[in-house]
């Protein structure tokens, strides 16, 4: 970056903290805060998603209706059969070649515990699914993989972004839904901060997701969002035409 491109940007204190406490070692701010922000490298092009989360949770259905376009009802009238080890499939988005690793939730203690290198090592971008009409019964649990989750990307895969989709939202009822959604999201966060990752609350992004009807729309989005990073083509599309003169 030449010094006519380079600009001085104010923050507080906290976020300079925050900053200086979550970058990797000799890291750059500016690479540091592109990293955060999902702002993908020229040089990158196939791009690894992990899938991982509670079993039954929704993650092997959400990879078949967004990169496959299977049915949502078919799926739902005859789920897909449960994941066993780590399924790997390759799928192109626009002009992003994502290799997609669907975990079995089964086993999610193996990829949490002696085998997180084969899970998350070299993966862009983790997707952690969970039920969320299954959230009070099993809080605990899923509270306690979601920790040992981001633990496991700090320790393998510190540069990846992380999503927690809370999915089947058609589960709740509409009236109460946006408030249920709210309250496990403080939920979570209160989980976070009592387990000293209170930079994540910062880092990690929500999503609200169905294959219900039109609710699907609400997957679409989300996956989207997860991709649009590595795309050229959507990087271009979002920035002004007068900028690309």
């Amino acid at each position: 970056m030449t010094e006519e491109e380079k600009v001085s940007i104010e923050v507080s204190k906290k976020v300079a903290e925050l900053i200086d406490a979550n970058k990797e070692e000799g890291e750059p701010t500016d690479a540091f805060l592109m990293r955060m922000l999902g702002i993908a490298n020229e040089d990158e092009s196939i791009r690894r998603i992990l899938f991982i989360g509670p079993p039954a949770a929704g993650k092997s259905t959400i990879r078949s209706v967004f990169f496959e376009d299977s049915s949502p009802q078919t799926l739902i009238d005859d789920p897909l059969e449960p994941t066993r080890g780590i399924e790997n499939y390759t799928y192109n988005w626009l002009d992003v070649s994502a290799g997609v690793a669907d975990s079995a939730g089964q086993e999610i203690e193996r990829w949490l515990g002696l085998d997180q290198e084969q899970a998350f090592g070299e993966s862009d971008s983790i997707i952690f699914v969970m039920d969320i009409s299954q959230f009070d019964k099993f809080k605990d649990q899923i509270l306690e993989d979601l920790i040992e989750a981001l633990n496991s990307k700090s320790l393998v895969a510190p540069k990846a972004q992380f999503n927690v989709f809370l999915h089947k939202i058609d589960l709740i009822d509409e009236d109460i839904r946006e408030e249920r959604l709210s309250e496990i999201k403080t939920i979570i966060n209160t989980n976070l901060k009592e387990h000293d990752h209170k930079a994540d609350m910062i880092l990690l992004k929500y999503y609200y997701t169905s294959i219900k009807g039109e609710l699907i729309l609400s997957l679409v989005k989300s996956m989207r969002s997860v991709l649009y990073s590595y795309s050229k083509i959507m990087r271009r599309a979002l920035i002004p035409y007068s900028m690309r003169l």
